[in-house]
């Protein structure tokens, strides 16, 4: 009978020795993988929504100071007639050097739009009396955001900005498609559905526009609160977040397709395993050596 010699018995030894913590400590942490790379997503997901609420933040806050500015240019000018004449220069100038709003219109204190730039756009005429500017500048607020509407002129979803001139109001409208380069640029770098809804759910801005502009509701903001929590619709399941924005109330929200989650563990896994036969297999080399 073969005796087996005290060398080799000290590398099996050794061999087993190396190789059986190996796969424990492996097995615990294929275990603890999913946990531990649904954690690393969601916090992933998180800074994407806190970065483009930032983003959108900022985007409106140009706005406010652009049209300041274009208020102070028309506090010289006469629009105290229904037949106003301003001087073009001081639109022209100032709208092809900002790059947010749409077009502009001046409103008289009894709510009659008299003048707007550029002419093509023009509301001249009408009564804007119950609009929401309207009503909040002559109940004394300094300025003031208007909700999202559709614009039906131009089928576009549009926000106003609107500041007192004298006892006049300055309107600019922003056509929200605009915002479309803050999301662009998240887009490209992630493979999410991400969209912003204003108060009441409904998508201004989303990774697919359609969705937009046939004026959808979210399935799930304003109904709970979503931190990388499963949910389903169009037959598909979803990792989703949402932060509210200090804007208006506005909703970031993101849906990441639960298999990228999924298929980024199976890699792991893979990859955990090839480097334990690697290493078994030069445990045992080294053993039978």
């Amino acid at each position: 009978m073969k005796q087996v010699s005290l060398g080799k018995s000290l590398s099996i030894f050794f061999a087993i020795s190396i190789v059986l913590p190996l796969i424990v400590i492996s097995i615990f942490a294929m275990s603890y993988s999913t946990s531990f790379l649904s954690e690393l997503s969601k916090q992933n997901n998180l800074q994407i929504a806190d970065s483009l609420k930032i983003s959108v933040e900022r985007f409106f806050t140009e706005p406010e100071n652009d049209l300041g500015l274009l208020r102070d240019l028309l506090m010289f000018e006469d629009i105290s007639n229904s037949d106003v004449t301003l001087n073009e220069n001081i639109f022209e100038i100032y709208h092809n050097n900002q790059d947010k709003f749409h077009h502009y219109q001046i409103v008289n204190p009894e709510g009659f739009s008299i003048y707007s730039y550029p002419e093509n756009y023009a509301n001249v005429g009408f009564d804007l009396s119950a609009s929401e500017y309207y009503k909040a500048l002559k109940s004394g607020q300094d300025k003031y955001w208007s909700q999202t509407y559709v614009d039906r002129r131009f089928g576009q979803t549009s926000i106003d900005f609107a500041l007192p001139l004298r006892d006049h109001i300055l309107v600019g409208t922003i056509q929200l498609e605009s915002l479309n380069q803050v999301l662009n640029a998240i887009i490209q770098e992630h493979d999410l559905i991400i969209g912003i809804t204003d108060n009441t759910g409904t998508y201004i801005l989303h990774s697919n526009y359609r969705n937009v502009e046939q004026r959808i509701t979210d399935p799930y903001v304003n109904r709970r609160s979503l931190n990388y929590d499963i949910v389903t619709f169009y037959n598909n399941d979803y990792y989703g977040t949402n932060i509210q924005s200090n804007y208006q109330g506005w909703n970031i929200v993101l849906y990441e397709d639960i298999s990228h989650l999924r298929d980024t563990t199976v890699r792991f896994s893979i990859i955990l395993t090839l480097i334990i036969f690697v290493f078994t297999g030069l445990v045992i080399l080294m053993g039978n050596k």
